[in-house]
């Protein structure tokens, strides 16, 4: 399997290393450390204001001093340095490194576009032809690396929704972990029996139901011990809300202290 993880030279970006560990832990893994450097007249701000994290330094002593924190796992831990606008440069890096997955933290931002979660992540999504596991701004920062032991799944009826089941699949195997296929507010037929299916398969898993308002429910399950990884498809929308993700899973990821594994159906 092989990981992609987008730094900018920042300590926010590097949220996703324990999680790149995670992953190298595990056999056939790799990771490509990917630093892209944006040029002044990239447009995402900053929390300290336009350009505050893209200080200058020298891109190869960064990404060397990052792989020294995956020096465990040295042969299979690749850097890559792009220049660039930041979305591109890692979406053809998806493409060039033949990326499984794509390992990615998030900035909130203010105003009119906070159901945007930052452009970079936004168009990285819409243009991904592989999951995207996002720590939100919301996600608590891991000490060391995850093990993760329940992965929640929502689904809603809908063909696209239940299009992160393999993707979720996938990830609880790696792991080990079970899975939870949650839905809120609608009866959603043969989803016990798709449970019964997967737990019959060797993947521990169980069908729940919430009530109320759809991203409360999921957050309010989320709290509960032992969800660590929730996993959903995102609308796949076009003209000027190409960029925003349906306001279920766009505040799931806003405010979720897990990270969510993302996927805009095709």
């Amino acid at each position: 399997m092989k990981i992609l993880a987008p730094l900018d030279g920042t300590a926010e970006s590097e949220a996703v290393l324990p999680w790149a560990e995670a992953f190298l832990g595990k056999p056939e893994t790799s990771v490509d450390l990917l630093h892209v450097s944006p040029g002044r007249s990239d447009e995402e701000e900053a929390p300290g204001g336009r350009e505050a994290s893209w200080v200058p330094h020298d891109c190869a002593r960064y990404l060397d001093r990052v792989r020294d924190r995956l020096a465990a796992w040295s042969g299979r831990v690749r850097v890559v340095a792009e220049v660039g606008p930041p979305a591109a440069a890692i979406l053809r890096a998806v493409r060039a490194s033949a990326a499984d997955l794509l390992l990615l933290r998030t900035r909130s931002r203010q105003g009119v576009s906070r159901l945007l979660f930052g452009s970079t992540a936004a168009e990285v999504l819409q243009g991904s032809p592989v999951p995207v596991l996002m720590l939100g701004p919301g996600a608590r920062k891991p000490e060391a690396a995850p093990a993760p032991r329940r992965v929640l799944v929502p689904l809603d009826g809908s063909d696209w929704s239940a299009r992160i089941l393999a993707d979720a699949t996938r990830l609880a195997r790696l792991f080990g972990a079970s899975m939870t296929l949650f839905h809120a507010g609608r009866d959603i037929p043969g989803l016990g029996g798709l449970a019964e299916r997967l737990s019959g398969e060797g993947l521990p898993c169980a069908a729940v139901e919430g009530s109320g308002d759809a991203a409360a429910a999921i957050l309010g399950h989320v709290g509960l011990p032992g969800c660590d990884v929730v996993a959903m498809a995102t609308h796949g929308r076009s003209g000027l809300s190409k960029l925003i993700l349906g306001s279920v899973a766009e505040r799931v990821v806003r405010e979720c202290p897990v990270p969510v594994l993302l996927r805009r159906p095709g």
